[in-house]
């Protein structure tokens, strides 16, 4: 618009010409010719002004809570007890539930008992001090054996790494079907729910033509319908039509919600895999590995100890000492395990949804409790790395749904691309987290996305154009000068200068139709 009014006024100031020198052409010529009067151009000036310009621009954003936790039981067991509903609110420490510890008692009974024997190891190796040349035969053989134990072991290790990487790219497959079928299901629900509205539009003009016939009906519509009471069967047909699109709209949406929801356990049950079951697997398999290559290495140093009766000995205390030791490491295991059995929250919050029931099972594999942290809520939107390097954090947000609304400001602007998005991630925080809608919801979102501070800025009228050449007039004492600029952000009703301009310079700010490089001027 500046560039078309710019071009507008110079159009104007080439008429005026023409018509002059038409004028001039008309009259007689003359054996003596008049000097061109120079006119002196009275002007304003002023230097570039220091400010901050910004570009608006709205996002589409996403409701997200600012954090959810989900309680996962870290073992199987029934539930005996359980606490609290959904929509609870619950302190950090509140007992959730209880599950029967009945395996655990008695698994901690048994470590016990295992420290017991392993003591009971190390007085029998420690009365036979003398009593080991003898066994130097057997203990070979003994380590033979382990060797070969050890062997079958570590093929049996290999085996199953190799299986558990199977196991996870399974798990990454349904993970990806059912993002898939996510994406299915959002574009059947828009489509319906475009159906639905195209439905209700037309039977919002069928109802006001049926309900002012003499009016509202045109002649077409009468060609067909001829009275009012014909019609009546149009505007049923539409209502039925209407009902019919919002049932497909409902299932539309609640194929989402089910869809989601299968995304969603997807999701977790590979989360569950990855930071659980494969850890647990890897772990039980490296210790049957240590477990073997321990043997290996107790009846290594049983058979050179066998060269002695003093050193075999004391070969079998050591041995006897770190079967203690593992008892000992038993037992405390198993008392931690013992109080896996009674969840207490790890969080305040509000209760979203829980996955127990009395007398029923809990599995590490399904959250028992999903809890919402008593903290505000956030919108998430995703922009290009352009928009990312210009949206910085602190800047006012206005967000708007349904046409409310409340103002925030941008907290976070990640630098890392999102691998799902492939775009990068941005959060706005609401300065009342209360006035946010439910997560999940949509919402407007308008922020300045490009930037500039300490920028240069000079009128939009005092911007001439040459073609595609930018350039004002500067005072060079009592003449003007032109200079070509390159121009950047425009906010209202200024223009940024990032080439061609400096502080110092005294820019004619006012336009004129007579101005030139070079003409004559004087300041207001």
């Amino acid at each position: 618009m500046k560039k078309m009014k710019y071009m507008q006024r110079r159009l104007l100031g080439a008429a005026v010409a023409g018509c002059l020198l038409l004028s001039a052409c008309g009259e007689k010529e003359t054996e003596t010719t008049t000097a061109e009067t120079e006119t002196v151009l009275t002007v304003s000036v002023a230097p570039p002004e220091v400010m901050t310009l910004s570009t608006q621009s709205r996002f589409i954003g996403t409701v997200e809570a600012d954090s959810t936790v989900y309680v996962i039981p870290k073992v199987s067991a029934e539930v005996l007890e359980k606490h609290f509903e959904v929509g609870d609110h619950v302190q950090e420490g509140d007992l959730l539930f209880i599950m029967d510890d009945s395996l655990a008692q008695i698994s901690l009974s048994q470590a016990q008992a295992g420290l017991s024997s392993a003591q009971a190891g190390l007085s029998a190796a420690q009365a036979g001090y003398q009593a080991q040349e003898a066994a130097i035969a057997a203990q070979q053989a003994g380590i033979v054996a382990q060797e070969a134990q050890a062997d079958v072991a570590r093929i049996s290790a290999a085996e199953t790494m190799g299986t558990m990487d199977s196991n996870e790219q399974k798990l990454q497959m349904a993970v990806d079907n059912a993002e898939t079928q996510v994406q299915q299901a959002r574009l059947g629900a828009g489509s319906a729910t475009d159906g639905y509205y195209f439905a209700q539009e037309q039977l919002d003009k069928a109802l006001e033509m049926y309900n002012d016939w003499d009016n509202k009906a045109t002649a077409a519509v009468m060609m067909q319908y001829p009275t009012r009471s014909s019609f009546k069967t149009q505007v049923d047909s539409l209502e039925l039509q209407k009902d019919n699109a919002y049932r497909q709209m409902i299932n539309a949406k609640d194929a989402c919600d089910i869809a989601q929801e299968a995304l969603d356990s997807a999701k977790q049950a590979l989360a569950d895999y990855q930071n659980y079951t494969k850890n647990t697997i890897a772990a039980s398999t490296e210790a049957q590995i240590i477990g073997v290559d321990q043997q290996l290495e107790v009846g290594a140093a049983q058979l050179d100890a066998a060269n002695s009766q003093l050193q075999a000995t004391g070969a079998n205390i050591q041995a006897s000492r770190a079967g203690i030791s593992q008892a000992e490491a038993a037992i405390q295991n198993a008392e931690a395990a013992l109080s896996y059995y009674t969840v207490n929250s790890p969080v305040s919050g509000t209760i979203q949804a829980i996955g127990i029931s009395e007398h029923n099972m809990a599995t590490p594999s399904q959250p028992a409790y999903t809890i919402q942290l008593d903290e505000p809520g956030k919108v998430v939107f995703y922009v290009a790395e352009k928009t990312m390097r210009e949206i910085q954090v602190g800047n006012e947000a206005l967000m708007e749904r349904d046409g409310v609304s409340f103002s925030g400001k941008i907290v976070s602007v990640s630098n890392i691309v999102d691998a799902q998005q492939g775009l990068y991630r941005i959060e706005a925080q609401a300065s009342d987290g209360s006035a946010l809608p439910p997560s999940g919801s949509s919402i407007s979102i308008l922020t300045a996305s490009r930037r500039s501070e300490n920028a240069l800025a000079v009128p939009a009228d005092s911007i001439y154009y040459d073609g595609e050449q930018a350039y004002v007039y500067v005072q060079d004492g009592n003449a003007a000068r032109r200079r070509n600029i390159s121009c950047g952000l425009m906010e209202s009703d200024r223009v940024e200068v990032t080439d061609g301009l400096s502080a110092g310079d005294s820019v004619i700010i006012s336009w004129n139709s007579n101005m030139k490089d070079g003409a004559e001027i004087q300041i207001k």
